[in-house]
């Protein structure tokens, strides 16, 4: 189990001059949700009660959750949460060893109290301190942080990659999205007429190679098939059977982006050699949570499976790159990469150290926080 400060005591937490840091109870919760809205609604406004509610439900409900693997949060001297990181335990494979990473969601710290506090939730997070601890949504000054505390970033795993199919109907979705006067404007049916003049100067993608079909596929046969896809990787999900449907489950609640449709690809001779699951839909930009290849079938796989997705209707897709399907990505025309936000590991065994900095290694969407409803709603 990954250890902390407060790892092992009797519930008193890990004692500063500024308070203390204990793993977080369902009781903390509305405090955190307040916390969660200062910092990253900029709002003084309560919790909603959906709010609170799905942090109980992230922060406790996983399968893999355990106190000294779970959130933590920081206590001021008169026994005030003013600061929190909210975790969700997800377990991976590296070698012989079975690891209950903990997804780091949420750091949060009310700046009015200070910075110490802060500053002693960051300090549970070195890398000597881990089994292992990830995230994939950190901001440069974070990410500086925890380099400084041992923690490998990942630089390819930090580019979001977009292949737009609709030019003009991407460009009006990512303007309904801001919001206000935009979302009112009923633009789609004049989107739709631009795009029959775009997609004829627009690079089409290539058909899929011959014998090679992508569709659906059963949602007992993703996950029985999920962990295949993954195992040449020297850092994996575990995936098994009851965690992977909890983060399924999490992720079909997210709606924004349309519903969770899971796909599979089969080869010629029938062989299943790849699977995805994303969020989309006609009119809609997926939200592609994972692409899954067997070894050296990526070129494949991708190529179908963004075929499929322009097929269905969506105007663009979208998800966070993955080292060994890179270069399978840039094959794609019209393909685009950007910088989003930094993923970072940490941890205290050299084998993991080691799969992180060769990139073998698969982490995010179901495997990272690409399930959760915060990422995309504001509640």
């Amino acid at each position: 189990m990954a250890a902390s400060h407060y790892a092992g005591d009797t519930g008193k937490g890990h004692m500063s001059a500024n308070g203390r840091i204990r793993p977080m109870r369902p009781d903390d919760v509305e405090a955190v949700g307040k916390l969660f809205m200062q910092v990253f609604r900029q709002s003084e406004a309560p919790p909603s009660r959906a709010l609170s509610d799905y942090f109980r439900l992230v922060c406790f409900g996983a399968p893999a959750y355990g106190e000294d693997v779970g959130s933590i949060v920081h206590e001021d001297a008169e026994g005030v949460v003013d600061g929190a990181i909210t975790i969700t335990p997800i377990r991976f494979v590296c070698g012989d060893m079975v690891l209950t990473g903990r997804e780091l969601a949420n750091y949060m710290a009310d700046d009015t109290k200070g910075r110490k506090g802060a500053t002693d939730l960051a300090l549970t997070l070195r890398a000597r301190n881990q089994d292992l601890a990830f995230s994939e949504t950190a901001r440069p000054v974070s990410a500086d942080m925890v380099k400084a505390m041992g923690a490998v970033i990942l630089p390819i795993q930090s580019l979001e990659w977009t292949r737009v199919f609709r030019p003009c109907g991407a460009v009006v979705r990512l303007m309904q999205r801001r919001g206000g006067v935009y979302a009112r404007i009923p633009a789609m049916p004049l989107a739709k007429l631009g795009d029959l003049v775009a997609t004829r100067v627009f690079k089409r993608l290539d058909p899929p190679r011959e014998g090679v079909v992508a569709g659906p596929v059963e949602r007992d046969e993703f996950v029985a098939l999920a962990p295949q896809m993954v195992a040449h990787y020297g850092l994996r999900p575990l995936w098994e059977p009851a965690e992977l449907n909890w983060l399924i489950d999490r992720a079909a609640e997210r709606t924004r982006n349309g519903p969770l449709v899971l796909r599979k690809v089969t080869d010629g001779r029938g062989t299943v050699i790849g699977l995805a699951a994303y969020l989309g839909g006609p009119g809609m930009i997926a939200n592609v949570l994972n692409i899954l290849a067997r070894k050296n079938r990526e070129v494949e796989v991708i190529g179908a499976l963004l075929a499929l997705m322009d097929a269905e209707g969506n105007v663009a897709a979208r998800g966070t790159a993955q080292p060994i399907q890179l270069e399978a990505m840039c094959r794609i025309p019209g393909m685009l990469f950007r910088h989003n936000a930094y993923s970072y590991v940490l941890s205290k065994h050299a084998a993991v150290v080691d799969a992180a900095r060769r990139n073998d290694i698969y982490m995010g969407g179901l495997a990272g926080e690409g399930w959760s409803r915060l990422v995309s709603e504001t509640f």
